[in-house]
């Protein structure tokens, strides 16, 4: 299969650079003492570029009004359900993945634009946000926790 996102990155790339970028996958849900909590894959290194959205594209996801905080970004992906950057996936009870920029902001992916892991590349949908958040990391085999400890992960995002 031709990919060219492969051949047009490269392009973008000698003027605009890939950002170092941490991914946080989101590996389901459990209960927790009556509370269904996220938890989440160890960070994992990434490349991606971000890139603005455009104020009509806003505007039709009636989320006009919020271009500061609300970005497209573009991830080498695999075609791998379980691995893929992805926003909600109910079938694998994913709450949506968190990539963290080279500065320690957090992004939520919210929607996939255009999926073409196949070609090995998607674009996804990201909200910044605003306020600290604790992801629940899961270390070990497979997911399996040894009991949840909310990894803190709460510092400004903002100075």
């Amino acid at each position: 299969m031709l990919n060219l996102h492969d051949i047009v990155r490269r392009a973008i790339n000698q003027n605009y650079a890939d950002a170092k970028l941490k991914i946080y996958r989101s590996i389901g849900q459990e209960n927790v003492s009556g509370i269904m909590t996220a938890f989440y894959a160890p960070a994992e290194n990434i490349l991606g570029n971000f890139q603005s959205e455009g104020d009509a594209a806003l505007d039709h996801a009636n989320l006009a009004g919020q271009n500061t905080i609300i970005r497209k970004l573009y991830l080498y992906a695999s075609n791998d359900r379980k691995t893929r950057p992805w926003a909600q996936y109910r079938p694998l009870a994913r709450t949506g993945d968190y990539i963290e920029d080279s500065k320690g902001g957090y992004w939520l992916i919210t929607a996939v634009l255009e999926d073409f892991s196949d070609a090995g590349w998607e674009c996804v949908r990201c909200t910044f946000e605003q306020t600290p958040i604790t992801l629940n990391i899961k270390e070990g085999e497979n997911g399996q926790l040894p009991r949840p400890k909310g990894r803190g992960l709460k510092k400004p995002l903002v100075d």
